[in-house]
């Protein structure tokens, strides 16, 4: 699966570096595309400057033609003042016509050459308002000509101007594009690693729904490292969480889960059976998380797999509270019991026993077969101690051959004695210790009841020890009670 992934991968590099070929290829065609524009758009500013100096060359022409009208107008003008004249000349004549005859006859043909000069004057205005149409209409062509110059250029323009959107958007999808490509890269490089460290992370990483909390609907792959089981299991069937907790643990788990709707927290502690069949410790943190209306919608699971801290607990409560050669209470667990056995006569009215017991002959069969033998010794006696003893009762070992049995419930003081003979009876039996030695001791016991010597842990300890001794004194193998009365086995 490695190697298909990692020829996945590969294949997926090799279109990548194709597809930035393409890209790169893309650019420089629209690079290249975007040098002509700007070669297409030095032409036309090129062009604008030719247009933009013929244009002032016509200005010029128009500036020309406009001076030689005004100087026709001036010229016309004075021939208006000239016949201005001439009209009044001709009146003063008139009123000399009956006395000027001649001066009549050289007027009319002074009048003749002027009306000549008139008409001259006349054709010589037409000409020159034909010119000055002309001119005008030669005037609205350049205008029609300036128009159409200034619509083409304002035409270029728009073009030069749609020329730079489109470079902007065309850079600007480019700068999307890298974007887009690097948040993608980034959002690979991101999901790798998650997948990595969900795949090797010790927490497994689950989510479920409220209304059905153990219909899982996410769960990280590292859960088949953990359990064996594939994350499919899980999600494929809804019952598959709870049908493989620990079957003592099933009720604590369902209580626990109610609490959670009103803590919106939970951690919790229980056994989840493997694939092997074997069972495995789990701690379970779980999250309600906060819809935009407040209300929860989803639970977020953190899975451990706690079975070797817990082997190390029991480990540390064995050696806390246990004999680590015997595996029976200590002194500590032997306290802890004392106080219960107490508070619980107490309430009831009623009594407990004490024991306070050691092995006779014992030092002599340390000194005699060794260490190894006085362990397998005190082994056996454990073992024999218990059988002889109810469910409700509890021996400890203290330390050495010393031994504190603690019976509960008795309904007449008498009982005590009735275990105490069997407890001795069975230490006097022999004990095989290895194939070739066989060993016979006994045993003292002092007793204390509760409350008739003590209250207290401690007092019905120290009342025990002194009833013992008095069972030595009374040359061992039997018990004493700690009023002093002896009784033989």
């Amino acid at each position: 699966e490695l190697a298909f992934q990692n020829e996945e991968k590969e294949s997926r590099a090799a279109e990548l570096v194709i597809a930035n070929r393409e890209l790169a290829f893309q650019n420089e065609e629209k690079e290249s595309r975007a040098a002509e524009l700007v070669i297409a758009n030095r032409e036309l500013a090129f062009q604008n400057k030719e247009k933009e100096n013929r244009a002032a060359e016509l200005g010029i022409a128009n500036r020309e033609l406009a001076f030689q009208n005004e100087e026709k107008e001036s010229r016309a003008a004075e021939l208006v003042i000239a016949n201005v004249e001439l009209a009044f000349q001709n009146t003063e004549k008139e009123n000399r016509a009956a006395e000027l005859v001649i001066a009549n006859v050289e007027l009319a043909f002074q009048n003749t050459e002027k009306e000549k000069r008139a008409a001259e004057l006349v054709i010589a205005n037409r000409e020159l308002a034909f010119q000055n149409t002309e001119k005008e209409n030669r005037a609205d062509e350049l205008g029609i000509a300036n128009t159409e110059l200034a619509f083409q250029n304002t035409e270029k323009e728009n073009r030069a101007a749609e020329l730079v959107i489109a470079n902007v958007e065309l850079a600007f999808q480019n700068e999307e594009k890298e974007k887009h490509r690097k948040i993608e890269h980034a959002l690979q490089k991101s999901e790798a690693k998650l997948n990595f460290l969900l795949s090797n992370a010790p927490v497994t990483i689950f989510t479920c729904e409220v209304a059905t909390p153990f219909n899982m609907t996410y769960i990280s792959p590292n859960i088949a490292a953990i359990l064996g089981y594939s994350p499919e299991q899980f999600l494929e069937n809804c019952n598959f969480w709870k049908e493989n907790i620990h079957p003592d643990d099933v009720a604590q788990v369902y209580e626990n889960l109610s609490q959670l709707f009103k803590k919106d927290t939970l951690q919790h502690e229980y056994r989840f059976r493997t694939t092997d069949g074997s069972y495995r410790w789990m701690y379970d943190e779980l999250r309600l998380t906060r819809n935009e209306a407040g209300e929860p919608n989803q639970m977020i699971g953190f899975w451990m797999d706690i079975t070797k801290r817990k082997a190390i607990e029991e480990e540390i409560q064995q050696l806390a509270f246990f004999d680590p050669l015997t595996g029976l209470p200590n002194r500590r667990k032997l306290h802890d019991r004392l106080q219960y056995a107490i508070a619980i006569n107490r309430r009831n009215h009623s009594q407990f026993a004490v024991f306070m017991m050691d092995l006779d002959k014992f030092k002599v069969v340390n000194d005699k077969l060794g260490h190894a033998a006085g362990d397998e010794l005190l082994k056996q006696v454990a073992a024999r101690i218990i059988n002889c003893l109810r469910d409700s009762d509890m021996v400890a070992r203290l330390g050495g051959d010393e031994f504190v049995l603690v019976l509960e419930n008795l309904k007449i003081p008498e009982a005590a004695e009735i275990i105490a003979l069997k407890v001795i009876a069975e230490l006097t039996l022999p004990f095989q210790l290895s194939d070739n030695d066989t060993v016979q001791i006994g045993a003292s016991i002092g007793i204390s009841l509760y409350p008739l010597h003590g209250n207290t842990p401690e007092s019905l300890m120290d009342h025990a020890d002194s009833a013992l001794y008095q069972a030595k004194d009374n040359g061992r193998g039997c018990f004493a009670y700690f009023s002093g009365i002896a009784k033989a086995q």
